[in-house]
C-alpha cells in the first residue's frame, strides 16, 4: 500500500496509467482501435484481419489459472486506492469496481 501512490506508479513503466500511452492531453484516443486484455484472443484476432495478416497469439509463462482480477483485491482500502490512482483508465476504457 506504501508504494501505491501519484507518484511512485509513474516512476515503473509498467504501473503508469494505460491513458497516458493511447491518448492525447485532451484524453482523445490516438489509435485507431484499443484491445483489451480481457479479450486478447478477439481483439489479436479482430487486429490482424484489419492489418489483413494471419497470425495466431501463444501464450508464453502463462499460470494456467483463469482467476479474476478481482481476486487480487484483498481489501476494501486497496480496491479504493486502486480506482483513485486509475480513474481516469477506469473512465475512458469502461473498466469498474
Amino acid at each position: 500500500m506504501e508504494y501505491l501512490n501519484e507518484y511512485k506508479i509513474h516512476e515503473h513503466i509498467l504501473l503508469r496509467p494505460q491513458y497516458l500511452f493511447v491518448c492525447d492531453d485532451d484524453l482523445n484516443l490516438k489509435v485507431d482501435y484499443l484491445g483489451y486484455f480481457e479479450n486478447i484472443d478477439h481483439d489479436f484476432s479482430n487486429i490482424c484481419k484489419i492489418l489483413g495478416v494471419k497470425m495466431e497469439l501463444t501464450k508464453q509463462n502463462s499460470s494456467g489459472k483463469n482467476q479474476d482480477y478481482k481476486e487480487f483485491y484483498h481489501s476494501q482500502e486497496l480496491i479504493e486506492r486502486i480506482e483513485y490512482l486509475y480513474l481516469r483508465d477506469v473512465e475512458l476504457f469502461n473498466y469498474s469496481f
